[in-house]
């Protein structure tokens, strides 16, 4: 998920734009969280289709770009990544929410986001030993959606710690 948002009421409609970089790899939602914007969700996706379709998503990051969007100087926008529940066995995601309490500050870095930014966005959370067993165990139990590592979709886990961008070298990070 790459949230968008318009940086001015001048810029194109929500609409025109989704046409614009209408194509097979994504469709469009609307988000409460986001002011003037929508989200553009991709379909199930590995690391080969996105080399394969570079060219593709490319232009269309230029194309919001150029159009009067953005997303890394929004307040309101991220970059979500959702992983299907069914890859993780209990001890593979116990030791996945377990790396992001433990390397708090390297998910600072790799999320662009400043520390305010995160904790209301996409806090992590202080979870002891037990509660990330537990929630491990379940593939759920967190106290809210907006956390770093929310289990609360029905199937999948969604990494929220990303801040949007429109660059390319950053989307691809």
């Amino acid at each position: 998920e790459l949230e968008v948002e318009r940086r001015n009421s001048n810029s194109i409609r929500h609409g025109e734009l989704a046409e614009l970089i209408k194509n097979e790899h994504w469709y469009f939602k609307n988000d409460g969280s986001l002011t003037d914007g929508f989200e553009i969700v991709t379909h199930p996706l590995t690391f080969n289709y996105l080399i394969h379709a570079k060219e593709s998503i490319l232009n269309s990051l230029r194309i919001i770009s150029d159009n009067g969007y953005n997303s890394y100087n929004a307040n309101t926008c991220g970059m979500h990544i959702h992983i299907s529940k069914k890859s993780f066995s209990t001890w593979q995601l116990y030791r996945f929410l377990k790396f992001f309490v433990e390397n708090k500050e390297f998910i600072i870095g790799i999320s662009q986001r400043k520390i305010d930014k995160l904790q209301k966005w996409a806090n992590i959370e202080d979870n002891t030993t037990n509660e990330l067993i537990y929630k491990a165990k379940k593939k759920g139990g967190n106290s809210g959606r907006y956390v770093a590592i929310n289990l609360q979709n029905y199937a999948t886990i969604e990494v929220r710690i990303f801040r949007g961008t429109l660059n390319p070298q950053s989307f691809y990070k």
